[in-house]
């Protein structure tokens, strides 16, 4: 169970307002009704009743109030515990794109262990949608993501951006002139799925030019999609910094395209919550972030 769910009922039932709740515990509106929710579907029942225009506990609320608070007392005496001699160790939960993962992921860790040798990473890859919901819902301190367009009320910090183009097998007959959407909407296109922040931009990619690709293989893997490209079974979108081995070797090569698909732009978004750790992770992977500024 989270914690930062229990805290978020605790001060909604103190306060009788999700604002006055998200003000006392540094975060917005809707993070703390995402930590509700959570909490409420792995309690099996609604705590909260706003129906009658206030808030109110309900039945099962009132029940799980007084246990729910003294979790919070206990929490805060064991973040006074404090061990003679050592300096306080601390576990960040970290949330990562793939993309990251698979460039200067490795240097950020050692970053990390260097100049904060007292933190320690909790690194989960995932979605950027995924782990933006996982930061509304306090299972993160700070995600590391990419999209076209942001939407998040959360601080942030700007990691740069990166090209993302289209591939092929380096025997695909595709020819070396800019393929526009029509040229390439009778191919079949390998890409991620509807849950991707980048599937939109593909879908609009498209759809401006008034094409729509007549077959679409979709999974969430880019290494997955590399694979499937090299095995000659369709055209890809992929950053080309992570193949850059294959068309080294000659054995992808980039499809000029016409017009050129739009950089995905990163950033470091973070809870702001004391102490800062999100921040202080969110500077450091400014710091060694490869993507263009």
């Amino acid at each position: 169970m989270n914690l930062r769910g229990v805290e978020a009922f605790v001060w909604v039932a103190r306060l009788g307002s999700f604002r006055g709740a998200a003000a006392q515990l540094s975060t917005t509106q809707p993070a703390i009704s995402l930590r509700l929710q959570e909490l409420e579907r792995e309690l099996g029942a609604r705590l909260i009743d706003r129906t009658r225009g206030r808030i109110t506990l309900t039945a099962e609320g009132r029940e799980c109030i007084e246990l729910a608070e003294r979790v919070m007392a206990a929490s805060t005496e064991l973040g006074g515990v404090r061990f003679a001699g050592k300096a306080a160790r601390r576990r960040v939960a970290l949330g990562v794109s793939e993309l990251i993962a698979h460039t200067w992921l490795p240097d950020l860790v050692r970053r990390i262990s260097v100049r904060h040798p007292n933190l320690t990473l909790d690194v989960t890859i995932d979605s950027t949608p995924a782990l933006l919901a996982g930061l509304a819902l306090g299972n993160f301190e700070v995600v590391l993501a990419g999209a076209h367009r942001f939407s998040t009320t959360f601080p942030s910090i700007d990691l740069g951006s990166e090209p993302f183009a289209w591939i092929a097998r380096a025997d695909h007959e595709l020819g070396d002139e800019p393929q526009s959407p029509r040229d390439m909407q009778c191919q079949p296109i390998i890409t991620w799925g509807k849950a991707a922040a980048i599937y939109p931009a593909i879908d609009a990619w498209f759809s401006r030019a008034g094409a729509y690709p007549r077959r679409r293989i979709t999974c969430n893997s880019s290494a997955t999609i590399a694979r499937l490209v090299l095995e000659g079974l369709g055209i890809g979108l992929l950053p080309p910094s992570i193949i850059g081995d294959e068309l080294r070797q000659g054995r992808l090569k980039l499809v000029p395209a016409d017009p050129a698909f739009e950089p995905v732009v990163y950033k470091a978004v973070y809870a702001a919550e004391h102490p800062p750790l999100g921040a202080i992770i969110a500077a450091e992977a400014k710091t060694v972030s490869t993507f263009r500024r």
